[in-house]
């Protein structure tokens, strides 16, 4: 990891289980008579930005701010409740010695109610942010940049690079130090098996050497 400054972590399907979310997207959708299970509301919404899954609802003539408000309310009561890590994560973390930040398209509030009531919230400090932090959200690399430039890493002409995203921690020749990557998976550890790893360079595309890793799951709206 000599060669890691910084590592930026997705929340939802990376730190935090996503499966509440599904559940109140489709508990929400069901209410506003658009009958959804949580198996479908997976299928639909895995990797759509927030923006995406307004469109698909208004694309349906379904009140999208509506939805969302109500998604979020009953999301909240289960944080209230219960905020499930992904499960290992803690241990996984606690090798880390680089500063580490919290990018996620998710809102201010929603982090607030989540992540920020965990065990993980005192890794990342003040280091945990929103889409609403920058002007795009991901997948532009606005909030990447961001966090980095908070972290004390700037970057510039930024270099993403991207697995399978079925194998997410395995060897890829398409990836530059590859035993970074073996590194963040224990042998008896988790899998995610949807999720991403890229890495962000500041050199040219030949040859870079990663400085950031971005540990992402395509899987949540």
């Amino acid at each position: 990891m000599r060669h890691i400054e910084a590592i930026l972590f997705d929340c939802d399907g990376v730190l935090l289980d996503s499966e509440p979310m599904r559940r109140a997207l489709a508990q929400a959708l069901t209410a506003a008579g658009y009958p959804m299970t949580i198996d479908e509301a997976r299928a639909v919404f895995s990797g759509n930005a927030a923006h995406d899954s307004r469109d698909w609802m208004a694309a349906r003539g379904l009140l999208a701010d509506e939805i969302v408000r109500e998604s979020d309310r009953l999301l909240f009561e289960q944080f209230d409740q219960h905020v499930p890590l992904i499960p290992g994560i803690e241990r996984i973390m606690s090798g880390f010695s680089v500063p580490m930040a919290i990018c996620s398209n998710a809102s201010i509030e929603r982090l607030k109610r989540s992540v920020h009531r965990t065990s993980l919230a005192p890794r990342f400090g003040p280091n945990i942010y929103s889409a609403e932090h920058v002007a795009r959200p991901k997948p532009a690399a606005d909030l990447a940049l961001y966090a980095c430039a908070r972290l004390g890493v700037p970057l510039s002409g930024p270099l993403h690079r991207r697995q399978h995203p079925r194998h997410p921690l395995r060897k890829s020749r398409r990836l530059p130090r590859r035993r970074l990557y073996r590194a963040l998976r224990e042998p008896d550890g988790p899998r995610r098996d949807t999720a991403r790893c890229r890495s962000e360079s500041c050199r040219s595309r030949h040859g870079a050497v990663p400085r950031t890793l971005e540990i992402s799951d395509d899987r949540n709206p």
